[in-house]
């Protein structure tokens, strides 16, 4: 073995060493010279108590085996370390439809670990994401919630999407115990959209559509789904923004915040333009539920 696959088998072993102290979440490998290639791939343990790992590309979704016996023997261990009681993950993918690249970034209790890779870039606590590209992560789930958001320009502060007019997509990620009322085995996540205003309050809405809010939370069209039984609803939120809803400039093809019945439509409520938790409007709650441990998907759409 020369001094440069050596130095990338040393790194790819330190790597999966940092996976298995991190409970098993990802890795980024250095494929021996055999495979003939190296990149970002996702670990992948067996289900049952037989079989091996193999390592996931989360592009293309494809599988391989793990050649290298050193690393076999470390992914072994790592996912041995997951069945003894590591904390449950929710997986989340990013898809960016700009013609630009967008930053991601994340806020809530639990910890997020970016699959990097080429056009996925860890950029201190957010993700820079090229256009077009497709990238993957996990989020710890804490049994609370938290949000998601992006900019074309820098790392957002989620915590003050409001204030800076970013679109909100929330999502609490519950753990499998958390999720049993689900009747579908494994960690579930909650998502929405919202595009409330800073001081937007029901009253306010029923007042004047919130008038003097300061302004949709809106800045990028998106749609969260979950792909696989159970279904499990998708919403998308997209503008131009406009009076449609009110002097906040809204995005018009969001649905109707005053509609009757909840759906993925124009004609019906699919996301958040005022707070709707007190009575008529509580019927109609915009929210979707990702089961089975399955992957809710981010896609941040083209245009305005």
């Amino acid at each position: 073995m020369n001094l440069v696959m050596h130095r990338r088998r040393r790194a790819a072993i330190h790597r999966l060493g940092l996976l298995i102290a991190a409970a098993g979440l990802s890795i980024a490998v250095a494929q021996t010279a055999a495979q003939a290639a190296s990149g970002d791939l996702t670990l992948l343990c067996p289900s049952g108590a037989t079989g091996e790992p193999r390592l996931k590309n989360p592009q293309t979704g494809q599988t391989q085996a793990i050649t290298d016996a050193g690393l076999r023997a470390v992914a072994t261990a790592a996912c041995g370390l997951r069945l003894l009681g590591t904390p449950d993950i929710g997986p989340v993918k990013f898809v960016n439809r700009q013609t630009r690249p967008i930053y991601v970034g994340f806020s809530g209790t639990g910890s997020i670990h970016y699959d990097a890779g080429a056009k996925c870039t860890v950029t201190g606590n957010g993700l820079k994401i090229a256009a077009g590209a497709i990238c993957t992560g996990t989020v710890d789930a804490t049994n609370s919630g938290s949000r998601f958001c992006a900019s074309p320009f820098a790392n957002p502060n989620c915590t003050r999407a409001q204030d800076d007019h970013l679109t909100l997509i929330e999502t609490a990620f519950d753990t499998k115990d958390q999720c049993q009322w689900t009747h579908d085995p494994g960690t579930c996540v909650s998502y929405d959209v919202s595009v409330i205003p800073t001081s937007c309050t029901v009253e306010l809405w029923r007042q004047n559509q919130c008038a003097s809010g300061g302004g949709a939370s809106y800045n990028l069209p998106v749609e969260l789904s979950c792909a696989g039984t159970p279904p499990a609803p998708s919403f998308s939120c997209r503008g131009p923004t406009d009076g449609t809803y009110g002097p906040q400039k809204y995005p018009r093809h969001c649905g109707n915040p005053n509609a009757t019945c909840v759906g993925n439509t124009q004609a019906c409520v699919n996301a958040y333009f005022f707070p709707m938790f007190t009575p008529p409007e509580n019927k109609y709650q915009p929210t979707g539920v990702c089961t089975g441990g399955r992957t809710l998907t981010i896609t941040f759409l083209s245009g305005s």
